[in-house]
C-alpha cells in the first residue's frame, strides 16, 4: 500500500505462542504500512474496538472464553462492518458453513499460515469489504482503495473492479478454494436493453440503471463473495464457499429477483432484461481461462433462448458453445499478434471494365483457422465482446488504404460491409467521423454495406444511426439484396443509395429462370429509382454476358481478380494497362526518389557519414545494457559531462516533480526526482542527440526540434505512469519521446537540400502527414532513418519500435504502447502548435488500449503546460 494508506490489524488469539507467531509473520520488513493491536482476551479486543477503529479482524474461531463464534458474534456487535478472518484448527463443515452465512469473510487453517497467504488473505478481504461499502459515484474510489489495488482501475461509475481487477481477484479465489477444497462458482450478468434507454432518456438513465444494478448486487451477494463490473453491459460475480449447486440456483434467483425489478430515474419506471451465465469451481474447470471460458458460453445459450433469464454451464451439451469460444478467444489476441489483414476486391464499371470501387475486408491469419471469411471474423468479434476495436481497426485500415489510393491519383470509393451488431452500438457515427477526419478521407468517398436483416431485426435503432451516418455523407448500401429477407419498405424508409445482389444470387442466374427475372427486377429499379447497384459475386463469362445483357452497372468477383492483401492489389493483372499509361515524368521522378532512398540506406548502412558516438554514449549504453550497473557508476559518468549533468538538475526542479528550486547537485536529482532509470535514459537521450547536433544541422530549425523533443518526452513520460497497461517503464517512455525525430539530425548531415524539398512539399500539402510526405521525396521517411540507426547502434528494440512507428495509428506489435504513448503526446502538443503532427484528434481505440481518459489526458497536459518555462528554458540550453 503506499504511504499514508496504513493497514490496521486487530489480532485476537488466546494462545501466546500463536499469538507471537501471528505478529511476526505479519511485520514482515517490506510491509511497514502495517499496524497490529494483538490482544488475547475478548475483553480487551471489546475495549479496543471502542477505542479505535480498525480495518479487519484477524481471530481465533474458538475461544476459551466463549465457545464455537462467540469471539465473532461480540466483536460484530461492537462493529458491525468489520471484516473477519476467523483462525481454524481443523476443518469443520458445520461451523465453517454457520460462519460465512453469518458475515465471517474469510478463514484460514492455523497450520497452513505463513508471511505470504496470510497478508494476500487479508488484502482481498479489505478489498473485498470496502468495495461492499463504496458508493458507486466517481470521486469516492481513490481516497478509499489503495493505488496498489487500483493501478489498473475500479470502474469509476460503479466503484466495482474492472475486468482486470476482477480477474485478479478471480486467481486468488480459485487459489483458496484449491488450497481449502471448496466449490465456488463464476457468474456473468449481461444486461440487454440498455441501448433503448439510451435512445429513450439518454446517459443518465443508463448510469442511473447501472448504479442501482451494482448496489443490489453488493445487498444480495454474501460477504464472501466479489462483484465487478467485466464490461459496459456486464457485471461478473465470484460466489465463494458453496456446499453444493443448489446453493447457486438460490443465488440466481436473488439476483434474477432484484435485477428485474425497474429502476425509477426523473419520474421513469426503466427496465432491462438480464441474461446469467453460471459455471462451477472445480466441475466445469479448474483454473481462469477454462472457468471464465465456461461461464461465458452458458450466458451467451441464456441469450440465444428467449425463454430462459439463466443457465449454468453443461458441458455435455455445449461442446459446440465451447469450440466456439476457444474460436473468439483466439480473436481477443489477433489485433495484438497483429493477424488480421486488410484484404481488397475490386469493383469494376462492367461497360468500359474500368476499376470505379474496392471493398475491403478482413483476412485473419491464424494457423488453425485458414478459412474464416471476413463476416465471421465480425460475428466471432461481436461474440467476444470486441466488435468495436475489431470494427475500428477495419475501417482505420480501409481510410488509410484509401488515402494511398489518392496519392497515387485513384479516384476510387471504397465499400466496407457493416456487421449486424452495428446497430447496438451508438458511437458508430462518431467514430466513423473521428477516423475520416484523422485520415483526411472525403465521406463521399466511403460506402458503407448494411445487411438487410440487421435493418430489420432493430428497425428503430437503425433508423437513428443510419440517419446519423447519412448526415455525415457517406454513401449507404443495402448489402445481401435479393434474398428471402428482401424488403422494398426498407428502400422507402431508410436513406439508402445502393443495392449489393447478393452471391448465391448472382451464381444461380445461369441456371434458373425465376432468379434471372429477380435480378433484371433488381437491375430495373435501381435504374428507376437511381440507385447504384453492384452484382456481387460473378464467377463466369456467362454471368458476365448476362448481367451485361441486362445493363448490370457494376460488378465484382473472383472471374475479375479475387480479394488480396491491400499490398498486392495494384499488382493484379487489372492495373497492367493503367500502368502502361504512366507518364514518363512521372517514371524519372520514382527514379530520382528512389536512388536518393537507396542512397541514404547505404550511407545508414555503412554510418561511415555519421560521427563516432562520444565517450558518454558509449559508457551509458555500456550501462543501460548491464543489469548490476549501479547508482554511483551512472553519477560517475554523468558527472564528468557537466552539460548533460546541469540539464538533468535543471529537470528535476520541474513543477511537475514537486522540487522546484530544491535540487542543487546531481545526486539529488537522480536520488530524489528522477531515480536511476530516470536519470540514465535522459542521459543517453541527450548525449546521442547532442552528439549528432554537434556535426552540424544548417537545415533544421534546432530550436523547434530540441522544444518538441523535451516537451513530448515529459509528456510521453507523465502518460507511462497513468497507463492501466503492466511493465510501462517511464523512464524508457522518456527516452523514446526524446528521441523520436533522431533521423531529422541524421539526415541533416547529407541531405539538407532535400530537407529543403520536404518543407516546401509539406507546405503545399499539410493535411498528409509528415512521413507521406517524406517518402514521396526521398521514398524514404525519417523514421526509418531513426529506426536503421537505432538498430545499429544496438539500442532496446522497444525504443526502435516506437521511433519508427509512433506515426502509425494501427501498429498493434509487441511494444506498441510505447509508440502509441508517443502518438497520443504528439497529437496533444499538436492542440498547443508544438511538433510535426498535422492532427490534434487522439484516436479512441488507443485511448482505450491504454485505459486512459479524455479527462485524464488533459490533466496530464495541463500539469506540463505548467512546467512550460522550464521546459523550454531547457530545450533552449540544448539548441544552443
Amino acid at each position: 500500500m503506499p504511504a499514508g494508506d496504513r493497514l490496521r490489524i486487530l489480532l485476537v488469539e488466546q494462545n501466546p505462542v500463536e499469538l507471537k507467531l501471528l505478529q511476526e509473520l505479519l511485520q514482515d520488513p517490506q510491509q511497514r504500512n502495517i499496524d497490529i493491536c494483538a490482544l488475547s482476551t475478548l475483553h480487551d479486543a471489546i475495549e479496543k474496538i471502542q477505542q479505535q477503529s480498525f480495518d479487519i479482524a484477524l481471530i481465533d474461531a474458538v475461544s476459551r472464553d466463549v465457545q464455537h463464534l462467540g469471539l465473532f458474534h461480540a466483536i460484530k456487535a461492537k462493529a458491525e462492518d468489520l471484516p473477519v478472518i476467523i483462525l481454524l484448527e481443523t476443518l469443520d463443515q458445520n461451523l465453517l458453513r454457520q460462519a460465512m452465512d453469518e458475515g465471517v469473510q474469510d478463514y484460514m487453517f492455523k497450520q497452513e499460515v505463513d508471511s505470504s497467504n496470510l497478508l494476500t488473505t487479508i488484502r482481498h478481504v479489505v478489498l473485498r469489504a470496502r468495495l461492499k461499502r463504496l458508493p458507486g459515484k466517481p470521486g469516492s474510489v481513490a481516497p478509499v482503495i489503495s493505488k496498489a489495488w487500483t493501478k489498473e482501475g475500479l470502474d469509476e461509475l460503479t466503484g466495482l473492479p474492472g475486468q482486470v481487477l476482477f480477474i485478479e481477484c478471480l486467481e486468488y479465489e480459485i487459489k483458496r478454494a484449491r488450497r481449502y477444497s471448496q466449490f465456488m462458482a463464476l457468474m456473468f450478468i449481461h444486461i440487454d436493453g440498455l441501448e433503448a434507454v439510451f435512445a429513450q432518456a439518454g446517459e443518465e438513465a443508463v448510469d442511473a440503471i447501472l448504479l442501482a444494478y451494482s448496489e443490489r448486487l453488493k445487498n444480495i451477494l454474501r460477504a464472501s463473495d466479489t462483484s465487478g463490473f467485466y464490461a459496459e453491459n456486464e457485471f461478473s460475480c465470484i460466489l465463494n464457499d458453496l456446499s453444493a449447486e443448489s446453493d447457486v440456483h438460490i443465488i440466481v434467483s436473488k439476483v434474477e429477483a432484484s435485477l428485474s425489478a425497474p429502476v425509477s430515474f426523473c419520474s421513469q419506471r426503466l427496465q432491462t432484461r438480464i441474461k446469467i451465465g453460471l459455471a462451477l469451481y472445480p466441475d466445469d474447470s479448474d483454473d481462469i481461462a477454462g472457468l471464465t471460458q465456461c461461464a461465458r458460453t452458458a450466458l451467451n445459450s441464456a441469450r440465444r433462448e428467449a425463454d430462459s433469464n439463466a443457465k449454468v454451464f453443461n458441458a455435455r451439451v455445449r461442446s459446440q458453445d465451447l469450440e466456439r469460444f476457444k474460436v473468439a478467444d483466439a480473436v481477443r489476441f489477433a489485433l495484438e499478434k497483429n493477424e488480421l489483414q486488410l484484404y481488397l476486391q475490386p469493383v469494376l464499371d462492367l461497360a468500359q471494365k474500368k476499376v470505379i470501387a474496392v471493398e475491403a475486408m478482413l483476412h485473419w491469419q491464424h494457423p488453425d483457422y485458414e478459412e474464416i471469411s471476413s463476416r465471421d471474423i465480425m460475428f466471432l468479434a461481436e461474440l467476444a465482446g470486441l466488435i468495436q476495436p475489431v470494427g475500428e481497426w477495419l475501417l482505420r485500415q480501409a481510410c488509410l488504404q484509401h488515402r494511398r489510393m489518392r496519392q497515387q491519383q485513384m479516384a476510387l470509393k471504397v465499400r466496407l460491409h457493416l456487421p449486424s451488431g452495428i446497430f447496438r452500438n451508438s458511437g458508430c457515427p462518431a467514430l466513423l467521423r473521428t477516423i475520416l477526419t484523422e485520415t483526411g478521407m472525403a465521406a463521399e468517398n466511403l460506402q458503407l454495406a448494411v445487411p438487410v436483416s440487421a435493418i430489420m431485426q432493430s428497425p428503430e435503432n437503425a433508423q437513428a444511426i443510419l440517419a446519423q451516418l447519412d448526415h455525415i455523407g457517406v454513401g449507404i448500401l443495402l448489402d445481401d439484396f435479393g434474398g428471402n429477407r428482401s424488403s422494398m419498405q426498407i428502400l422507402k424508409d431508410y436513406p439508402i443509395k445502393g443495392l449489393v445482389i447478393e452471391n448465391n444470387i448472382i451464381s444461380r442466374i445461369n441456371s434458373h429462370q425465376d432468379v434471372c427475372g429477380i435480378v433484371k427486377t433488381i437491375i430495373g429499379m435501381c435504374q428507376a429509382l437511381h440507385l447504384d447497384l453492384v452484382a456481387k459475386g460473378v464467377d463466369s463469362a456467362v454471368q458476365e454476358k448476362l448481367l451485361s445483357a441486362w445493363r448490370c452497372p457494376a460488378v465484382q468477383g473472383r472471374y475479375y481478380a479475387g480479394a488480396v492483401v491491400a499490398d498486392e492489389f495494384f499488382s493484379l493483372p487489372l492495373w497492367a494497362d493503367i500502368a502502361r499509361d504512366k507518364a514518363g515524368e512521372e517514371q524519372t521522378s520514382r527514379n530520382e526518389q528512389q536512388d536518393t532512398a537507396q542512397a541514404i540506406r547505404d550511407s545508414l548502412a555503412s554510418l561511415n557519414s555519421l560521427p563516432p558516438m562520444s565517450g558518454t554514449t558509449r559508457q551509458l549504453i555500456r550501462i543501460r545494457n548491464n543489469p548490476d550497473a549501479g547508482m554511483a557508476e551512472l553519477e560517475l559518468i554523468i558527472g564528468r559531462d557537466p552539460a548533460i549533468a546541469a540539464q538533468i538538475i535543471r529537470y528535476a526542479n520541474a513543477p511537475f516533480f514537486g522540487n522546484q528550486g530544491q535540487i542543487n547537485t546531481l545526486k539529488e536529482a537522480v536520488m530524489t526526482a528522477l531515480g536511476f532509470e530516470g536519470a540514465l535514459n535522459m542521459a543517453l537521450g541527450i548525449a546521442v542527440l547532442g552528439n549528432l547536433q554537434n556535426s552540424g544541422c544548417s537545415g533544421l530549425d534546432l530550436h523547434a526540434f530540441w522544444r518538441h523533443a523535451v516537451y513530448a518526452a515529459a509528456l510521453s513520460q507523465a502518460i507511462a505512469r497513468q497507463v492501466g497497461v503492466q511493465d510501462v517503464r517511464p523512464g524508457t517512455a522518456w527516452l523514446a519521446g526524446l528521441l523520436q525525430n533522431i533521423g531529422y539530425l541524421v539526415l541533416c548531415q547529407n541531405f539538407q537540400p532535400e530537407l529543403g524539398k520536404i518543407k516546401s512539399k509539406r507546405r503545399q500539402h499539410p493535411d498528409l502527414l509528415v512521413t507521406d510526405v517524406e517518402e514521396r521525396v526521398l521514398g524514404i521517411s525519417h523514421a526509418e532513418v531513426g529506426l536503421r540507426v537505432l538498430r545499429a547502434w544496438h539500442f532496446p528494440e522497444e525504443i526502435v519500435s516506437a521511433v519508427f512507428e509512433h506515426h502509425n495509428v494501427s501498429y498493434v506489435g509487441e511494444h506498441a504502447v510505447y509508440a502509441n504513448i508517443i502518438l497520443i503526446a504528439n497529437r496533444t502538443l499538436a492542440q498547443h502548435s508544438i511538433g510535426d503532427e498535422t492532427l490534434g484528434l487522439i484516436p479512441p481505440g488507443i485511448l482505450q488500449m491504454l485505459s486512459l481518459s479524455e479527462a485524464g489526458l488533459k490533466k496530464i497536459m495541463d500539469e506540463i503546460m505548467g512546467s512550460r518555462d522550464g521546459l523550454d528554458t531547457m530545450g533552449n540550453h540544448l539548441a544552443a
